[in-house]
């Protein structure tokens, strides 16, 4: 085929892309007006998502017609917007509001935090919440990054300088993110599916692709080899009272079902 023609072709696919998707930016802020940065943005009942940056602004790419798009950030309650698209450039901003915390009236030995008598019943039910996720297989979105917490002005007697005007010393050096399909099946077998993945920082890296699974349901929670070789006992483990101190700061409803925290 003539190239003036098979350039020609991949012109009229580019503007006929470029036609269809439509951009939509926006912040998400707390009801005082402050920024939530790293707010998880998600179109319903699709693949399509992006996480705000660090400053809460946050760009996706749709087709035309009606969306109904979510946002979520921890400590706050999921907002979902239904939109309707027809221009090529458009604006929308999430205010979230905090979850708040109800405390009902309990019955409790003298003495003792209501957060025992639920963590007793979590202890109860914990291995047969267990052989409920033996076999599974799920969708997972996975978010990691690398962040500096300090760094200093030299080293080594060079000057450090990202050249960026930033100088809040909380620098992302690394952000991953993925889609994958996870299987799990007895005894010990699993599987990772990458659907889709996107790195910063990096641009040979092929991010954080494979789901880390951590279950309290196991006695033992395991993190990583890296940060302990032994894990962790599970707050819900079966000698977990013997550990651990525990709280009741309220519960919370979030789409009908009720969370203790």
């Amino acid at each position: 085929m003539n190239r003036s023609i098979i350039v020609l072709l991949c012109s009229i696919l580019f503007l006929c892309f470029q036609g269809n998707a439509q951009i939509i930016t926006g912040t998400v802020r707390n009801r005082e007006g402050a920024i939530l940065p790293y707010a998880t943005i998600e179109v319903e009942s699709s693949r399509l998502g992006t996480t705000a940056n660090a400053e809460g602004k946050f760009v996706l790419n749709l087709s035309k017609g009606k969306h109904t798009i979510s946002c979520q950030h921890v400590g706050y309650e999921k907002v979902e917007v239904a939109i309707s698209i027809e221009q090529e450039s458009n604006t929308l901003e999430f205010v979230l509001k905090p979850i708040t915390l109800s405390l009902q009236e309990v019955v409790v030995k003298k003495g003792e935090d209501p957060a025992y008598a639920i963590i007793r019943s979590a202890i109860k039910k914990r291995k047969t919440h267990l052989k409920e996720w033996e076999r599974f297989t799920a969708e997972v979105y996975t978010k990691g990054q690398l962040r500096l917490r300090d760094y200093p002005t030299k080293f080594m007697g060079q000057k450090i300088d990202f050249e960026d005007g930033d100088t809040s010393k909380r620098k992302i050096i690394f952000l991953s993110e993925s889609i994958a399909t996870y299987s799990v099946a007895p005894p010990n077998k699993s599987k990772v599916e990458v659907i889709a993945t996107k790195v910063s920082g990096q641009s040979n890296a092929y991010g954080l692709s494979a789901p880390q699974i951590i279950s309290f349901y196991n006695n033992n929670v395991s993190i990583g080899d890296n940060l302990n070789n032994h894990g962790f006992i599970s707050p819900i483990a079966d000698n977990a009272l013997h550990f651990y101190n525990y709280k009741y700061e309220g519960a919370f409803f979030e789409e009908g079902d009720k969370s203790v925290g």
